[in-house]
């Protein structure tokens, strides 16, 4: 029953992150830097992946997938500094 469910959580899942590349890369840009953030620790991982890549001066957007793990107060510092898709 729980291997159900995680299966398909995954499908939807991934299938989400499709369409959401799908209708973000057609607002012009080609490509995207894309993480998923699924607690605070991981959203914070996700802020320092995003400054790393700001640092070396990449073109591409960044995309951070959150779940509803990630904490309020994290969830608004990806806001400000990514382009967040809230899952």
């Amino acid at each position: 029953m729980i291997f159900g469910f995680f299966a398909f959580f995954a499908f939807l899942l991934f299938h989400l992150v499709l369409l959401f590349i799908h209708l973000f890369l057609s607002e012009g840009s080609e490509e995207a830097f894309v993480t998923l953030a699924t607690n605070d620790n991981y959203s914070l991982g996700a802020l320092v992946l995003g400054q790393s890549l700001r640092n070396v001066a990449t073109t591409r957007k960044l995309v951070v997938l959150i779940t509803p793990g990630v904490s309020h107060e994290m969830r608004s510092e990806n806001n400000a500094n990514c382009h967040p898709l809230f899952l």
